[in-house]
């Protein structure tokens, strides 16, 4: 529905663009409020569907800006939005939701920065590179893992609720990841023309 109305949605943020991100920040606070019902998640999904807009236009003045925020006061900033959003959720004060965009805006931000500072470290960034072979298997395989293991595993641990909902989403993937990147290396090791097969010789 999104990339249908994408057209609509560009020309909106292009003539409007400080009126049109006010208006949908509003509404998407008004739904994390409970003020506003939103049962479908039509209006988060707008929501980050037109930041990722905005972002894509302005990326490199974003990156300038975020660039020049030192790393101490970054995590400093994202720790007490995080220590704030999950006592407040502990507390069942139903105001605390609106906390949960902050989160969403600082972990976004936090990958940009962890990205910019590997890219930065020559042996980092050279040795992460070497498994950008295991790209493609990763990708082919982690819909079946998720559903199967990880999905499962994280509900036991991280309740639904407030900044922990943000920890089970980034741990599944960290989780899927991790574990693929193991199976993966085993396999092209132990069975390499069977490894070359499976990702169509997407493996050098």
């Amino acid at each position: 529905l999104l990339i249908a109305l994408s057209p609509l949605i560009k020309k909106a943020a292009h003539t409007f663009p400080l009126l049109y991100l006010t208006a949908l920040t509003t509404a998407n606070m008004l739904c994390a409020a409970g003020i506003i019902q939103d049962s479908l998640v039509l209006i988060q999904s707008l929501f980050f569907f037109s930041l990722g807009l905005y972002a894509v236009k302005h990326i490199t003045t974003a990156l300038k800006m975020l660039d020049s925020i030192k790393g101490r006061d970054f995590l400093l900033a994202y720790g007490t939005v995080a220590f704030l959003d999950i006592f407040l959720s502990s507390q069942h004060i139903k105001g605390a939701a609106l906390l949960c965009i902050g989160i969403r805006c600082f972990t976004i931000c936090s990958a940009f920065k962890l990205a910019g500072w590997l890219s930065q470290r020559e042996k980092i960034y050279t040795r992460l590179a070497v498994l950008s072979r295991y790209s493609f298997w990763i990708y082919a395989g982690h819909a079946p893992f998720v559903i199967a293991a990880a999905a499962k595993l994280s509900i036991r641990v991280f309740p639904l609720q407030g900044s922990f909902f943000l920890i089970r989403f980034f741990g599944i993937a960290f989780l899927c990841i991790g574990m693929l990147l193991f199976i993966g290396m085993l396999t092209k090791k132990a069975l390499p023309k069977t490894f070359a097969f499976l990702t169509g010789g997407r493996d050098k």
